[in-house]
């Protein structure tokens, strides 16, 4: 059985989009969404590489010592970039206080 609950993976990615779709003119919402679109294809083929290839170096020992958390660390950075450049898109904005 398939499961409703607001806290499935599919939910959690609808979210963001609908959210995001929502802020636009309504005559620029396909736009809004296909790029959305497009961009989370993009990360659904190169995040399984680029953490495979991550987690492989973390547990090698190459870096002098092991770090099989190293995939979630680099994700982690990436947000955390991604949270500095929407607010400052937002502040540019006027959007965030």
């Amino acid at each position: 059985m398939g499961s409703t609950s607001t806290s499935s993976p599919q939910w959690a990615s609808f979210l963001p989009i609908a959210t995001t779709i929502s802020a636009v003119e309504p005559d620029q919402q396909g736009t809004v969404q296909g790029s959305l679109t497009s961009v989370q294809s993009l990360a659904s083929v190169f995040a399984p590489l680029i953490s495979t290839a991550l987690f492989a170096r973390g547990t090698s020992g190459a870096l002098g010592f092991e770090l099989p958390g190293l995939p979630f660390a680099a994700g982690a950075v990436f947000v955390a970039v991604a949270l500095v450049q929407a607010s400052r898109v937002l502040s540019q904005q006027g959007k965030l206080q």
